[in-house]
This record gives structure tokens, sequence and C-alpha cells, in this order.
């Protein structure tokens, strides 16, 4: 989300290594399994859980 720092505590814990080191964060949907860990560990809160159903691409946007 804008305005968020960017950490990329989601990228170091993310288990299926599907969050990619840039900024703006994006995440590979195609082999995300949707396990939460990187809205968990997120300490601003900038990234949140949707159903699958209403993305076809996500990007988290991190503020500097």
């Amino acid at each position: 989300k804008l305005g968020k720092v960017t950490c990329l505590q989601c990228w170091v814990f993310c288990p299926e290594a599907v969050i990619e080191k840039d900024i703006p964060i994006t995440v590979d949907l195609e082999y995300c399994k949707g396990c939460g860990i990187c809205a968990g560990v997120c300490p601003s809160g900038a990234i949140e859980m949707a159903p699958e159903t209403q993305f076809s691409e996500v990007e988290v946007h991190a503020g500097k």
C-alpha cells in the first residue's frame, strides 16, 4: 500500500518464493498457495489477503 514502509519481511518468509524483491512488491499468484504468512509477518499491514477470484495479479505498493 502507498505510504507503507518497505521491509521485505514478506519476501524473507514466503515459503513458495513467489514475492519479487522489487518495489513495488509483486506476488506471482500463479504459484502462491494463499498461506497468508506474508500478511502475518508484515509489520505495517501493507499486505492483505483477498479471495483469488478478485484478482489476476496483485501489487503491494510501499512508500518511501
